[in-house]
């Protein structure tokens, strides 16, 4: 497979040569010497012959027919970026049907204080009353009584 590929590679070697090559020379101008890079020539044996000193390929592991079909499969970004697509669109699917289908909530909350409490909120609004310029109202004692309270 590799001789058939070569004979390629040179053809396309000599062809960027031979386009450096040219646009080099069209590239200067009338009257002013080349400088000492643009004066040196490259052959297209030199070009040939670094093409012929490159490293050969050399073969891998032989794979099946089913596992090159899996590496492909998995290498592929397109169908990579189409499942995660489907995902996205499933996911969404889900989070529609969540706003359709009823859903039942309930709770149970059990209070029991077993002892009096007495607090006073005045001093805690002192602040407030001054920040908007309004006097503090008079405000009783509050007394909790000992209670049991099932809310359900």
């Amino acid at each position: 497979m590799f001789d058939r590929v070569r004979p390629y590679y040179r053809s396309l070697g000599i062809l960027i040569l031979f386009t450096i090559l040219t646009s080099s020379a069209g590239a200067q101008e009338k009257g002013v010497p080349p400088t000492p890079k643009e004066s040196t020539q490259v052959s297209a044996t030199d070009f040939e012959q670094g093409l012929l000193d490159s490293p050969e390929l050399t073969p891998g592991k032989p794979l099946s027919l089913a596992e090159a079909i899996a590496a492909a499969d998995d290498r592929n970004l397109t169908l990579n970026s189409a499942r995660l697509e489907i995902e996205k669109a499933e996911a969404q699917l889900s989070q529609a049907w969540g706003l359709v289908i009823p859903v039942a909530q309930g709770g149970v909350q059990y209070i029991r204080n077993d002892h009096e409490d007495t607090f006073n909120l005045g001093t805690g609004l002192d602040p407030i009353f001054e920040g908007i310029g309004m006097p503090t109202p008079e405000l009783d004692d509050m007394i909790l009584r000992p209670q049991d309270i099932l809310v359900g």
